[in-house]
């Protein structure tokens, strides 16, 4: 290890009374859990009370005044109010005037808030702390937030009237103001304090430093003398690019992150590859975020986040292309979709369920380990098309050939190099079938509730075909995988491994919902009108 990283980090723990052998942040995540769930309790409370006290500003006949806030509910009310409970806290005119906005406006205005301010990570509590970016998110995530929810009013306001919807108008806007103000204040509360619980050694993420040298040494020192950052060193791994060992250094990475409880690990290092790094990401927790000093790994500017430590720049990588306002569009889609192909295919997929298990032994849906986004290993459901008994050995000589050597079966009408095997003998009868018609498909539905899938997006591979993945390859798992996608509708298995992976690239950095949209559309008759499918 470098000697003076080494020993600053000693005389760090030795000042901080932060023993040197390697401690598990028990107590520091326990804290950052109930802090985070006291910053969303905060807000649900702001997003509810903003919007009554909006609503009594601009009541014609009564005010804040009228409100008792604390009063209670009657839950048994007279039949002919038509109303399920009374809050006694309003005068009852003014409750009247209110209900209707109870169950169409008030229910779904924290969830609408809440998931919108989650995706804008508003709810974090480890990382540098900025005041002036901390607002600029906020007015970002209550600005969403109430365009979503005039949305939903206008929508369900349809049959209240015309005097509803303009008291609606009304309301709207100052609800947006004072949910603004209640937001933006009490977060600027919580981070003030954050910083001086910081300041006394508490809500410290610890990390691990990977590299040597005056990167290293200038990361060191700003964690060292800027406790505000929110960081502390638990371990150095003295390592870098081109080192011989290097390998070997990497590989201690996933038992030092279990053994100190190391939440993040930056590398001080500029020569650090992909796929070096490939089996640190494989077997670490997956809540642990790696950054790197800039050009590192060559990484994709659409895959990594430029975030600082203070003065120095930082590169967050493994970042979601898709997130923010982007990805939460593509969300809202895959739902959409998801939840609706779900209702409609929900007998059909019942009986193809059925038919599986009367034609051969074994499970109706087949679960498999595939890599998801960033490596991440996930449960790929699938219905059931091969036998039980069968040995994928040979599947996985096959994918070798292709993918580290190019070959693969030829397609006798294209000429093309295809990576899917026309007479898979471990295919059943009702097999054939189901894969002709991508019936076996169907339940990723579920894959894409769960949110481990989406609706469009490269197909998901095994875990086997990724440890061959060559260093071009790799981009594939930038985002999440889909049930369809690009290749699926230009060609499927008449066309090469290499020409999909460029595909997927392709569609990764031109991304846009209409194209989402498009390709689902494509998708199909291609179902329905089946070529090269096996």
């Amino acid at each position: 290890m470098s000697e003076g990283i080494h020993e600053k980090v000693l005389e760090m723990n030795e000042e901080s009374r932060v023993p040197t052998e390697p401690i598990r942040a028990t107590a520091h995540t326990s804290l950052s859990i109930a802090a985070s769930y006291l910053l969303v309790l905060t807000d649900l409370i702001i997003f509810v009370f903003s919007f009554v006290l909006a609503f009594a500003l601009i009541h014609e006949t009564f005010g804040p005044g009228d409100i008792h806030w604390f009063a209670g509910f009657n839950f048994n009310p007279p039949a002919s109010t038509g109303q399920s409970f009374i809050w006694k806290g309003m005068p009852t005119p003014m409750w009247n005037d209110f209900y209707p906005y109870v169950t169409g406006i008030l229910i779904p205005l924290p969830i609408i808030r809440f998931l919108v301010m989650s995706r804008l990570q508003l709810y974090r509590i480890r990382g540098e702390i900025s005041l002036l970016e901390d607002a600029i998110e906020t007015f970002r995530g209550v600005t969403i937030g109430s365009i979503l929810l005039i949305v939903v009013a206008f929508s369900l306001g349809g049959g209240r009237g015309e005097t509803q919807l303009l008291t609606s108008r009304r309301v709207f806007p100052v609800d947006w103001m004072i949910c603004m103000a209640g937001c933006i204040g009490s977060r600027a509360l919580f981070r003030t304090a954050q910083k001086g619980a910081r300041r006394a050694g508490h809500n410290l993420a610890p990390v691990i430093l990977v590299g040597r040298g005056k990167q290293a040494e200038m990361i060191h020192d700003e964690i060292r003398n800027n406790p505000v950052l929110g960081y502390r060193i638990v371990h150095v791994v003295d390592a870098d690019g081109g080192d011989p060992d290097l390998e070997k250094h990497l590989a201690t990475l996933p038992g030092l992150i279990a053994e100190t409880g190391a939440q993040e690990v930056f590398f001080a290092s500029s020569k650090i590859t992909q796929k070096e790094l490939f089996p640190v990401v494989m077997n670490s927790g997956w809540d642990v975020q790696f950054k790197a000093v800039p050009d590192l790994l060559g990484l994709r500017p659409k895959k990594v986040d430029i975030t600082r430590l203070s003065n120095v720049p930082l590169l967050e990588i493994f970042v979601d292309p898709l997130r923010g306002a982007n990805g939460a569009m593509k969300r809202v889609l895959d739902l959409t979709v998801a939840l609706s192909a779900l209702v409609l295919l929900a007998i059909p997929m019942l009986v193809i369920a059925i038919w599986i298990k009367i034609d051969s032994k074994g499970p109706a849906i087949f679960k498999q380990t595939r890599m998801g986004l960033d490596f991440r290993p996930f449960p790929f459901f699938k219905f059931r098309s091969m036998r039980t008994d069968v040995d994928h050995k040979r599947h996985e000589e096959f994918m070798k050939q292709v993918i580290q050597f190019g070959e693969g079966k030829v397609d006798e009408q294209t000429g093309k190099k295809i990576f899917k095997e026309a007479d898979d003998p471990r295919i059943t009868r009702i097999g054939k079938f189901i894969r002709k018609y991508s019936i076996d498909e169907l339940p990723q539905i579920f894959n894409v509730i769960r949110g481990e899938m989406s609706i469009v997006g490269p197909r998901p591979p095994v875990p086997y075909e990724v440890a061959m993945y060559r260093e071009h390859h790799m981009p594939r798992l930038s985002v999440k995988p889909g049930i369809t996608g690009v290749w699926q509708v230009s060609g499927r298995n008449s066309i090469s491994f290499e020409e999909m992976v460029l595909l997927d690239i392709a569609y990764m950095e031109n991304w846009s919902l209409l194209t989402d949209i498009k390709i689902i559309l494509q998708t199909v008759p291609v179902v329905l009108f089946p070529r090269d499918t096996y």
